[in-house]
């Protein structure tokens, strides 16, 4: 018998033994990971996919992917705006500066 753990964790565990006569299919998941609806939905992909049938698109997780995405363009814009406003307080520190060394005659 072959035995393989495509994925393998604490939290998840997958195991596919293979006989000469047939495949079985081990999971253990701890609940903190899937519920019992989960469950059931997974259960019902996985015989979907075994029998080669076409899986439903997931619209949570692309819809999550999504948003993730979203937050990630609006933090990094969050980031350079806060990046230019420390630019700018630092040229008009370093103008001012100047300006008292007397190098820059005009200051705004």
């Amino acid at each position: 018998m072959d035995i393989y753990e495509p994925f393998d964790s604490q939290m998840v565990n997958f195991t596919i033994y293979v006989s000469e006569t047939s495949v079985y299919f081990y999971y253990d998941i701890f609940h903190s990971n899937m519920d019992g609806n989960s469950v059931a939905i997974f259960e019902n992909n996985l015989e979907q996919a075994y029998y080669g049938k076409l899986l439903m698109k997931d619209y949570f997780f692309l819809n999550l992917y999504q948003y993730n995405k979203d937050m990630i363009m609006t933090q990094l814009n969050f980031i350079k705006i806060i990046l230019i406003y420390q630019e700018n307080i630092v040229l008009n520190l370093m103008m001012i500066y100047l300006k008292q060394l007397k190098i820059i005659k005009h200051f705004n």
